[in-house]
């Protein structure tokens, strides 16, 4: 017997802000669950994972310890960085080293991300 992810869950202060981010982000759709104070960004195909948001009251104390690592599917990390910026979220660090080059960014909660170079895309 095997388990696939179905949620990747953040705690926040706004779920459906968050919500609505990620699916500009990853061009999902937002399923507000207002019953449990929640809202999911999810695949447009029906597939997974999708990724929730809970509403919780404490603030965010300290670096998450699990984040998002995306790449962009066409196109140059830089330009998907500055789209990033445009939806929202801050550009926090850029890191090169030898095997691979990415962005450190917030959500706008201030959870960490990272921007992946496209492999082949740059030089």
């Amino acid at each position: 017997m095997t388990s696939t992810i179905k949620y990747i869950t953040f705690d926040c202060h706004n779920p459906l802000l968050l919500a609505e981010f990620w699916s500009a982000v990853l061009e999902y759709e937002t399923e507000n669950w207002p019953v449990i104070d929640g809202a999911t960004s999810k695949p447009r195909d029906g597939g997974v994972p999708h990724i929730a948001f809970i509403k919780v009251p404490e603030a965010k104390t300290a670096k998450n310890r699990l984040h998002l690592d995306i790449q962009p599917v066409d196109g140059a990390m830089e330009s998907e960085v500055e789209r990033l910026v445009e939806l929202g979220a801050t550009r926090i660090d850029v890191f090169n080293e030898p095997s691979e080059t990415w962005t450190v960014m917030n959500d706008p909660e201030g959870n960490e991300f990272c921007v992946l170079k496209p492999r082949f895309a740059e030089s």
